[in-house]
């Protein structure tokens, strides 16, 4: 456990040191992703019974595998839309933390400050960043994601040898 997040770590400082790289990697899993999906959609198709559930999902594979095939085809595309679905989750979680500011007595200016942010966050991530910046945030996303998880892996491992050693 302890080497793994280790492991996790260096990738973290790698993907931080390496935005394109990083962003290169994340458009080429965000495709061959799809591609998985999009096959199982269309063999679902084939399965359902009813015309309206083969309709959807013949449908949904195609649309799919077309998105596979152009983040296949161009990854920086896949991980530009990667950045902006994340921006997307920003404004949302935004609104949501607003309303739960008012609609909660307790915690409400934390939740205000939290929401700005995100809603700031989400409007600079899919409206005002362009696409190399946008490859950037991917990068520092990612980054910092593996870093954290990391370390808490570390620290989760070095208290668990603790633990056996009583």
């Amino acid at each position: 456990m302890l080497a793994y997040g280790v492991l996790l770590v260096l990738i973290g400082f790698f993907a931080l040191a390496h935005p394109f790289a990083t962003a290169l990697a994340a458009g080429l899993l965000l495709g061959t992703s799809l591609a998985f999906g999009g096959a199982a959609s269309l063999i679902a198709a084939f399965r359902d019974a009813g015309w309206r559930a083969k309709t959807v999902d013949l449908l949904f594979g195609v649309l799919i595998l077309i998105a596979a095939f152009i983040c296949l085809a161009d990854p920086f595309s896949g991980a530009i839309s990667l950045a902006w679905v994340i921006g997307i989750i920003f404004l949302i979680t935004g609104f949501y933390e607003l309303a739960a500011a008012f609609r909660i007595g307790s915690n409400r200016i934390s939740l205000i400050l939290l929401g700005v942010v995100d809603i700031a966050l989400g409007l600079w991530m899919t409206i005002f960043m362009g696409p190399g910046a946008a490859l950037i945030a991917l990068a520092g996303v990612v980054g910092i994601a593996f870093v954290f998880r990391g370390v808490l892996l570390s620290v989760a491992a070095l208290k668990l040898r603790g633990l056996a050693r009583l």
